[in-house]
């Protein structure tokens, strides 16, 4: 066993390959981090155009001009009932459904649940002659509430005190 030249020779070689391997640790410890940093700033730079983008779109449709329906539901109610309590009729399906024609209003009751249909949420247990067809039709919804209100049956309606 030859100490002296090798064991010096061997420790200078080791201390080289020691300082190398530093050398490409260092490198591949920065080349790691510019790419993640790249991919950050990438997905950061993703995330915000997708942000940007729904933020235009909705800005878009809060900015669009609104289109209103070729008659408006008014008319349409003073249409069908030829001016007979267009307002209240108007007002009683404003409070009852917001003037949903596809309402659907879930009462829960000691003896089941009732369901109010329609754009003048008419009752499917106080009205069990009204079928569902003609309570989520608008013509035939209307008509049956201006038939009620004239008979003097408005209070029926929950919003009834409140037009």
């Amino acid at each position: 066993m030859f100490k002296s030249k090798n064991v010096r020779y061997n420790k200078s070689y080791a201390k080289k390959l020691t300082k190398r391997r530093k050398k490409l640790w260092k490198i591949k410890v920065i080349i790691i981090s510019l790419l993640l940093t790249a991919v950050i700033i990438g997905i950061s730079n993703l995330w915000e155009r997708s942000i940007q983008s729904r933020v235009d779109e909705t800005i878009a449709i809060l900015t669009a001009p609104k289109e209103e329906p070729a008659i408006s539901i008014w008319q349409q109610i003073n249409d069908i009932t030829g001016g007979e309590n267009v307002n209240i009729l108007y007002n009683l399906a404003k409070c009852e459904s917001g003037l949903n024609q596809f309402a659907v209003g879930v009462n829960v009751h000691s003896n089941g649940t009732s369901y109010d249909r329609g754009f003048m949420q008419i009752s499917n247990i106080w009205h069990p002659e009204v079928s569902d067809n003609c309570a989520f039709d608008f013509h035939c919804s209307v008509t049956f509430a201006n038939n009620m209100i004239n008979e003097g049956q408005g209070h029926q309606w929950t919003c009834w005190d409140r037009i």
